[in-house]
């Protein structure tokens, strides 16, 4: 298992919990403006890389909350800062306000965080993956 998010350098853990989720999403944010079915292969990849962060960086699942509160919410505000560049039609629906959908982002990202560090306590005690 790589080393968990709090022993990492400060400048790592910028880059995972912030940048890597606004770099996504601004990739995200082009994509809504493109195609409809790429943008929901990257929401779902989106998904998975939630509950990853939660297993593979956080031991305890408040700990890993907090971290997909904020990620999840830097993730979905530069989806809409990425679409307002754009200035482009999406090609998915984007809910109205638009600002939802930080929200929802942000409450996804620190549910299923939540759920992967609780998946990889118990890969962890199961002796799956080790520390």
């Amino acid at each position: 298992m790589p080393p968990l998010l709090a022993t990492r350098a400060p400048v790592a853990q910028v880059l995972l919990a912030v940048i890597v989720p606004a770099v996504y999403g601004a990739l995200c944010g082009l994509a809504i403006d493109s195609s409809k079915g790429l943008y929901t292969i990257l929401q779902i990849l989106a998904v998975v890389g939630g509950i990853g962060a939660g297993v593979l960086d956080h031991e305890n699942a408040g700990e890993a909350a907090w971290r997909g509160l904020i990620s999840g919410a830097v993730f979905g505000s530069f989806i809409l800062i990425a679409h307002r560049l754009d200035n482009a039609v999406p090609k998915a629906s984007l809910p109205n306000p638009q600002v939802v959908l930080a929200v929802v982002t942000a409450l996804g990202g620190c549910v299923l965080a939540a759920l992967g560090s609780a998946l990889g306590a118990r890969l962890r005690r199961r002796g799956v993956a080790t520390s």
